[in-house]
């Protein structure tokens, strides 16, 4: 909708004293003013002179209602004239003049919506509904603010106001972008037709219904609409029938088309500040470092509230922190011949800050072309860009590398060939298994680009979780138990509407339920029709086909069906637990309970009661920690070893923990074990001194020297304070793979260390009177 921000050039060019004309941005952020049906008729000739892109003429028109007599006309001139500033202080004053005017405060609050501060605006559209609850302009604005937001309420609100109105235009078109985002178009179609009918008979302008249109064709793949023609007719520089449709490329995957079409919104409208602001965001996506900047920085300069636009140029500053190291993936497809020269090869660049570069390269890297090499044959497709993969310390630059605000609880995101997520240090150590997460967003550029961003948010994220299970790093199908406990309440989605799940959540946890079910209905399609089935249905999605369609093409059943399916796979999975979940989920907090006072005879027969029902959790609250204390308690060491074992087989991954079995382990005589149990820790917690000194010490023992260095120069990138040492060992190792001058060169390194080091001289002795 129109947002009477977008009039912030006006100030520009006023201060400036710019000759030319000039456009105004237009974002849809805020409801248009001609939706307020008790706007000032001065203002409403302002507005319509406006939409019709008589920019010179609307500047004309607004400049002498800043000195009107009624504050909020002032006000609303003010604003429309780019001093945002000044304007809120003219709502302020208005407001204290008549406090118990509440379509003033309705009109506050659309200042903030139109800054970016939808939190902010909220409690203004609640205190003018405090005044009048029938106030229709406040009700839609506290819809808009949140739609800000995840959960229910929007929806629910946007119902309730349907029916009280109808043919309320901003009402219609809010429920319509929500129906666009989960792209049930046929209701968007109905509810757009409608809102252009009311908005025919109210003499309303009908640009963002064209922009929505426009959309709905781009949802189906139609880019030469009729509805960009003919907003572009009505208003020449109307740039949102370009920027709107790139919002659904992007909720979409489709970062390419959508910058696309904001460098045509940018070029019909120069001055579209919210444009260039995700121009620059998704050119960022796309690798286009300087494209970004030069977009970001116009952006700024004309709408410096957007958060957006300040993250990320604050982000921008920080990537010189960042060091880019190339490697170069193998891999074959399955119709390649098996002869070592038929490999096919892709770069890969590794963005990784410059104080982790050196120990966490190794295992980046490690796993990035395992993943490559294994999703390439899986998936049947050939990566045909480099592909880029950024790893972040801290979380915040994480998530605005992504999403462009910080606090977000994401932990990877994947534009297409490039993909960035938080690094082991970006959280707690063992608060997330960072090895699943870089191979859940491998698993997506596969996924996105085989079916040229077209596949439905689940199934991409469906084959992610699925192949964390199945291929990647981890043990186990891990489900928490809020899921558990909506999958016992009946609160899976029906798979032709689960990307809903995802976009517009009704329920705090409502997310993680879809990834989980959205992995356990391809885990399903991989066990009983077959992985091949998967990849089938890639190629419908790429030949555009819907759920619905490729479902039915593929597996030849209804969704009907599948969801039913999915009801008789979980419950050959999860049958015991989801039918016992309630008394499961008693004996775990008795068995805490008993715990916390030592009653360990208690804590072994209910950790045992919950185990017969599902042994397989490792989760949060997990029995075999608690088992593993108590027979630590009671001094059944033996015992206790067993336990930490069998949690780390289902899966557990507590760095804490798995540091303790390994130890335990050892003493027992089991060192090949004890150092797989370490190697596991390295998709966990690889910043730790100790686990790579030890990992390397075994490498070296058992003869595994390329292993051996692999640890070791981690070590060092840990600055470890006996480096003489760590370079000692290095040299060893390559003087076992007779690489005599890189061993004699990291003796030297030790002696630099050390000078007086007696082992490193005698080494340098026995490698220099070798011939090199």
């Amino acid at each position: 909708m129109h947002n009477t921000l977008t009039k912030t050039t006006v100030a520009l060019r006023l201060n400036q004293l710019l000759a030319a004309s000039i456009l105004l941005a237009l974002s849809t952020n805020a409801s248009a003013e001609e939706y307020d049906p008790n706007r000032d008729q001065q203002l409403l000739e302002c507005d319509r002179v406006y939409d019709r892109g008589n920019i010179d003429l609307a500047i004309s028109c607004y400049t002498p209602l800043q000195r009107n007599e009624s504050l909020l006309v002032a006000a609303e001139a003010t604003w429309a004239l780019g001093d945002t500033n000044k304007a809120n202080e003219l709502f302020r004053l208005a407001v204290k003049e008549q406090p118990r005017n509440p379509h003033i405060r309705a009109r506050w609050g659309r200042l903030f919506l139109s800054t970016h501060q939808p939190s902010q605006a909220a409690p203004l559209f609640q205190e003018a509904l405090l005044i009048d609850p029938n106030l229709l302009h406040a009700k839609t604005g506290l819809a808009a603010a949140l739609l800000s937001r995840p959960g229910p309420e929007a929806r629910k609100l946007l119902a309730e106001i349907h029916i009280e109105h109808p043919d309320d235009v901003e009402t219609l078109l809010m429920l319509a972008r929500m129906e666009l985002e989960t792209r049930n178009l046929e209701a968007a179609d109905q509810l757009l037709d409608q809102a252009l009918e009311s908005a025919e008979n109210k003499a309303l302008s009908p640009l963002d219904i064209y922009a929505l249109k426009a959309s709905a064709d781009m949802l189906r793949d139609n880019e030469d609409s009729e509805w960009t023609k003919k907003a572009l007719e009505y208003s020449p520089s109307y740039g949102d029938v370009f920027f709107v449709p790139a919002h659904y490329h992007l909720i979409n995957y489709r970062y390419r088309e959508a910058v696309v079409a904001l460098r045509k919104a940018v070029e019909v409208q120069p001055t579209h500040w919210s444009a260039h602001s995700q121009l620059g965001v998704n050119l960022l996506r796309l690798n286009d470092i300087e494209g970004a900047k030069k977009h970001l920085e116009i952006a700024y300069g004309g709408d410096p509230f957007d958060t957006a636009t300040v993250n990320t140029l604050k982000l921008l500053d920080t990537l010189d922190e960042f060091k880019d190291l190339d490697t170069v993936a193998m891999f074959r497809l399955p119709g390649d011949n098996t002869a070592d020269g038929d490999n096919r090869s892709v770069p890969v660049v590794m963005r990784l800050h410059k104080d982790e570069a050196q120990y966490l390269s190794p295992y980046v890297e490690e796993l990035t072309l395992k993943a490559v090499k294994s999703f390439s044959e899986r998936y049947d497709f050939a990566l045909a860009e480099p592909l880029i993969v950024e790893l972040f310390p801290n979380h915040d630059d994480f998530a605005v590398r992504t999403v462009s605000t910080p606090g977000v609880g994401l932990l990877g995101v994947t534009f297409g060939y490039l993909l960035a997520m938080d690094s082991p240090s970006g959280r707690p150590p063992g608060e997330f298994h960072w090895g699943s997460t870089l191979w859940h967003e491998l698993a997506h550029v596969f996924t996105i680009e085989k079916s040229d961003h077209r596949m439905p948010r689940w199934f991409t994220e469906g084959v992610s979780v699925y192949e964390e299970w199945t291929t990647g790093p981890l043990r186990g199908r891990h489900i928490p138990i809020d899921v558990l406990q909506a999958i016992a309440e009946k609160k899976l989605l029906p798979v032709k509407n689960l990307d809903s799940g995802f976009v517009r959540p009704t329920y705090p946890n409502q997310v993680t339920v879809s990834y989980m079910q959205a992995g356990l209905i391809c885990d399903m399609i991989g066990e009983f029709w077959g992985h091949e089935k998967l990849t089938e249905m890639l190629v419908e999605f790429d030949n555009r086909k819907d759920t619905t369609e490729a479902v039915r093409t593929v597996l030849g059943i209804s969704t009907a069906e599948l969801d039913r399916n999915l009801q008789k796979y979980i419950e050959l999975k999860l049958g015991t637990v989801i039918s016992q979940f309630d008394t499961w989920r008693e004996l775990l907090t008795s068995m805490h309970t008993a715990a916390q006072s030592d009653q360990w005879a208690t804590v072994v027969a209910l950790a045992n009661q919950a185990n017969e029902i599902y042994p397989e959790y490792v989760g949060n609250g997990s029995t075999y920690l608690a088992l593993h204390e108590a027979y630590e308690s009671n001094g059944n060491t033996d015992r206790a070893v067993d336990v930490l074992e069998t949690w780390y087989d289902y899966g557990g991954y507590q760095p804490d923990m798995l540091h303790q079995l390994a130890h335990r382990l050892r003493d027992q005589g089991r060192t090949d074990r004890a150092t797989e149990v370490l190697e596991s820790i390295n998709w966990v917690s690889p910043n730790n001194i100790d686990l790579h000194e030890r990992l390397g010490k075994d490498y070296l023992n058992r003869g595994d020297n390329e292993a051996a260095i692999r640890e070791f120069k981690a070590l060092l990138g840990l600055n470890p304070h006996d480096k003489s040492g760590v370079y000692l060992n290095i040299a060893y190792a390559y003087k076992n793979l007779d690489n005599k001058k890189l061993a004699k060169r990291n003796v030297l390194q030790a002696l630099e260390q050390a000078p007086f080091f007696r082992e490193a001289q005698d080494l340098l002795v026995e490698l220099t009177g070798d011939s090199l």
